[in-house]
């Protein structure tokens, strides 16, 4: 009888050990996703060897939002070093309903790390990351496509190629927040780029350009006949 007393304790404590452990660990996730968020939003503390995407001064050039360039430099490396070759690691063997069970079980940390808040999302990076074959995924090196860049409401969104070695380029679209956030990444990759949508947006962005620049020779005609209508002499002779 006490030893099956004994016995019961024992597995009880096992379990209350196996529990402890199993939280400490998810604990330790969130906690150290949150660090490096925070150290990744410190606008003036950058590595010096920090690799940057190729590309980088034509997102300079037109975004006008309230990250500094030294957040968006850790931010791309963070995602391109860190992130994407974790989440292909714990994933390119898993089948739709386990990674359903992985985003419900680490739902805030996949929120910090990558800014997804629904699976769909997450289904869709990781399905872009099985076309890679290694077994691991070692950085060599990434660049921003400027011909895709686009303005929108609450974020810049730029095609984002990246190479790891012995792996075809895997393109993604990055979204770069004009805010800054302290609960997400301040850049967000989706599995939403491709070589289709990107001769859209060139063609759309060359359209666009064709009617400033008619509208540009009509206004400066509109102008001239202005200029020519104000100069007219009138009948007394002189010129106003």
């Amino acid at each position: 009888m006490k030893k099956a007393k004994y016995v019961k304790y024992l597995i009880i404590l096992c379990m209350i050990i196996l529990i402890g452990i199993i939280l400490f660990l998810v604990f330790n996730q969130e906690l150290h996703a949150q660090n490096k968020l925070e150290e990744i939003m410190i606008s003036n503390d950058m590595e010096d060897d920090l690799v940057l995407p190729k590309g980088l001064y034509k997102l300079g050039a037109e975004y006008d939002g309230r990250l500094s360039t030294e957040i968006i430099c850790k931010a791309y490396n963070n995602l391109a070093v860190n992130i994407i070759p974790k989440y292909y690691k714990q994933c390119k063997d898993l089948d739709d309903n386990s990674l359903t069970k992985l985003f419900e079980k680490n739902k805030h940390v996949i929120y910090l790390e990558l800014g997804y808040d629904n699976v769909s999302d997450f289904k869709d990076l990781i399905s872009s990351l099985k076309t890679l074959k290694t077994d691991t995924l070692k950085f060599e090196n990434y660049e921003l496509n400027g011909d895709s860049l686009l303005e929108n409401s609450n974020n810049f969104s730029i095609y984002l190629s990246i190479k790891y070695v012995d792996n075809t380029e895997l393109l993604l679209n990055s979204y770069v927040n004009k805010k800054k956030t302290t609960d997400t990444t301040p850049i967000i990759l989706k599995a939403d780029a491709s070589l289709d949508k990107l001769q859209k947006i060139i063609e759309e962005k060359e359209k666009l350009e064709k009617e400033k620049a008619k509208n540009s020779v009509n206004n400066t005609t509109k102008q001239n006949r202005v200029k020519v209508q104000n100069t007219e002499v009138p009948k007394s002779g002189k010129v106003f």
